[in-house]
């Protein structure tokens, strides 16, 4: 069984599903060490784009609207993604340290991702001085239509191994992530 199948068919089971969420953690920290995940983004599909406008979002077919959704993507998931329960937000030094970029540069990705309606700011109930970042109900929508299309486009280029294959490379995406990161960690101290 492909990959591609683990994720088209309804509900996958539980190792299924942690396999997927392992894949996607891994390509995300391989992301805050600054290999680019442009060659394994989505394909820019029309279904995909009918989607998203469906959902509010003026679809651009070109490469700075997938940039911005690729980060909006790997933003939401620090935000807490699907799972997060509570809406509180997250402050804009935790998104820059997640995604491993300045916090300049993560105050202006927010402000592109808030221009267009995929996130909110709002103060810190606690302490007014510190503004949190929320996703919105459109940001919400455009990250499950986009995690779907991530999803089978990883399927697709997954699916050419079996699943032990997965498995192999999964520990040795890992341990290779260890290594690298302890390396990076090294030669700035």
């Amino acid at each position: 069984m492909t990959l591609q199948e683990l994720t088209s068919r309804e509900p996958p089971t539980p190792q299924e599903a942690a396999l997927m969420e392992a894949l996607m953690a891994l390509i995300d920290d391989f992301g805050r060490v600054k290999l680019s995940l442009h060659d394994i983004g989505p394909r820019w599909s029309s279904e995909m784009q009918r989607q998203l406008h469906a959902a509010g979002l003026d679809t651009a077919a070109g490469p700075e609207q997938i940039g911005l959704l690729m980060q909006f993507h790997r933003a939401y998931r620090t935000l807490g993604g699907p799972s997060n329960t509570v809406s509180s937000g997250v402050s804009m030094s935790e998104i820059s340290e997640q995604l491993g970029i300045s916090l300049s540069s993560a105050t202006r990705l927010v402000d592109q991702m808030v221009q267009v309606g995929l996130l909110e700011r709002k103060p810190d109930s606690r302490d007014r001085r510190i503004v949190l970042v929320n996703a919105t109900e459109r940001g919400v929508a455009v990250y499950q239509i986009f995690d779907a299309a991530f999803k089978r486009h990883l399927g697709q280029l997954f699916g050419e191994f079996s699943a032990e294959e997965r498995a192999q490379m999964l520990h040795l995406g890992q341990r290779l992530f260890e290594v690298w990161s302890a390396s990076v960690r090294s030669d700035t101290e």
